[in-house]
């Protein structure tokens, strides 16, 4: 499997030195997984685990994923510590990108909480704000609105950075990896890790631009 996103190291537990690094690996489908390395892995393979890179991995665990916490369709995550074995590859596996957006159709009928990946035409674009949050911290925020071939919409919520982007109404554009929440209804927002696409990669496009 090739590695396509590698977290920093983060601690977890109150009380405790318990540390894990975050991972995300691709196979030669194009099937995406989320991984966690735990403790006395990072130890073992953290120096050798590099984003692009190809790996054999074995004798690690398999548990149902959180989707809650993840954007990636999959529904199993794995588990790795030092007793796995992480191999790397001299040469790198070739990968057969599938794309993971959803429609918006389908991001209207996501569970609420869970993260997304959804592509559509962009047909509103509101005007960057700055808005007051709780503690007195002020930010930045900006509604779009994303729409389907079908013409079902769902609103958008811009945070910080991504409120003073560029974005063109009529344009296509892919989200990746943002939150479902109720707000009359379903509505997206964007997080720290949201990663949004000005040129996605789908077959869906096709079809929206012919709408």
């Amino acid at each position: 499997m090739k590695l396509a996103k590698k977290g920093a190291i983060r601690k977890y537990g109150q009380g405790t030195d318990g540390q894990l690094v975050p991972l995300e690996f691709i196979d030669q489908d194009g099937t995406r997984i989320t991984a966690t390395l735990f403790s006395s892995g990072i130890e073992k393979y953290n120096s050798i685990l590099t984003e692009g890179k190809s790996y054999i991995i074995s004798k690690g665990c398999i548990k149902i994923a959180n989707r809650r916490y993840t954007s990636i369709n999959h529904e199993f995550s794995l588990i790795l510590d030092a007793t796995s074995e992480i191999k790397l590859l001299t040469e790198d596996l070739p990968i057969s990108e599938i794309s993971t957006y959803i429609s918006v159709d389908q991001a209207t009928e996501a569970q609420y909480g869970s993260f997304v990946d959804v592509i559509g035409i962009v047909k509103f674009v509101g005007e960057s704000c700055a808005v007051m949050m709780k503690g007195g911290l002020q930010t930045s925020k900006r509604i779009i609105c994303l729409c389907s071939e079908t013409g079902c919409t769902i609103p958008v919520t811009l945070w910080r950075k991504f409120a003073t982007l560029q974005i063109q109404d009529g344009s296509i554009i892919g989200l990746a990896k943002v939150r479902v929440s109720e707000f009359n209804g379903r509505h997206l927002n964007s997080v720290n890790d949201t990663v949004i696409d000005f040129n996605p990669k789908d077959p869906k496009i096709d079809v929206l631009r012919e709408w």
